[in-house]
């Protein structure tokens, strides 16, 4: 899950397509469509994805806007307990 603001406004982004690119060492890559949802009353963009074993992962996002012509990209590292 992850919630997106407007750099220049601070408002939150409800207008976006926004992916998810999963890699796990030793594992295929795994594409996912983030839906925009709410929780607790304010939107967010989330989608389950199976993440098996306790291994390391990197999550690279893709926001895409319609008033832009470039995608934001943010990658996570996330690691699972051993």
């Amino acid at each position: 899950m992850v919630a997106i603001f407007d750099a220049v406004s601070g408002q939150r982004v409800t207008d976006a397509d926004v992916g998810a690119f999963l890699l796990g060492i030793g594992s295929a890559r795994s594409e996912h469509r983030l839906e925009l949802m709410a929780v607790n009353g304010a939107m967010t963009y989330g989608a389950f994805m199976k993440m098996p074993g306790n291994g390391a992962y990197r999550i690279r996002m893709e926001i895409h806007r319609r008033k832009t012509d470039h995608p934001v990209i943010a990658t996570f590292d996330y690691s699972g307990a051993d």
